[in-house]
């Protein structure tokens, strides 16, 4: 009679243990199944590449810069170019009720951004689109400054920004 009532005892046992194989083993299926999934999902999730048409840059000699198969001139353009680039747009965007904008910093020098698009550096005149404009202007070694510009229509406007040092952290004392 005991070693019947051990079997048993045994066998409840065997049946809990494979029970909880079995659980443990459909619970990772089903976890690498969702996570496949969605890896699969993002893997062939195609991102739409934009149409644009890249500045050219010409070479010392005069001629154009060698384009890639993909379209895209394999120089990339100056400084210079970009923000001359960036002023035309600007200026184009601006319309017959321009305002002129006079940019100065203090120290001169610094780069300009004009609604996150670089322009070049102070001092410039600038002709931009009546409404608010976000300026930043910034040098190495000194904090950026920026300006929060309201223009009228054919209303001319000075933007100085005075820079600060910037303030290095110091290490603490190693005594």
């Amino acid at each position: 009679m005991f070693s019947h009532g051990l079997n048993r005892c045994f066998l409840i046992i065997a049946l809990c243990l494979a029970g909880v194989t079995v659980a443990q083993a459909q619970s990772s299926a089903e976890y690498g199944a969702a996570t496949s999934a969605s890896g699969t999902a993002t893997a062939g999730a195609k991102v739409p590449i934009p149409n644009m048409t890249l500045p050219t840059t010409t070479t010392a000699q005069g001629r154009a810069a060698a384009v890639a198969p993909s379209g895209n001139p394999t120089g990339v353009p100056s400084a210079d170019a970009a923000a001359a680039n960036n002023r035309l747009a600007l200026e184009k965007r601006a319309g017959p009720d321009a305002a002129e904008v006079s940019l100065r910093s203090v120290p001169d020098g610094a780069l300009v951004w004009v609604d996150m698009q670089f322009v070049g550096a102070t001092p410039m005149r600038l002709k931009l689109a009546p409404g608010q404009h976000r300026v930043r202007m910034s040098a190495p070694g000194m904090q950026a400054g920026y300006e929060e510009v309201d223009l009228v229509a054919k209303q001319p406007k000075e933007v100085v920004v005075t820079l600060k040092p910037r303030v290095e952290a110091k290490a603490a004392d190693p005594q």
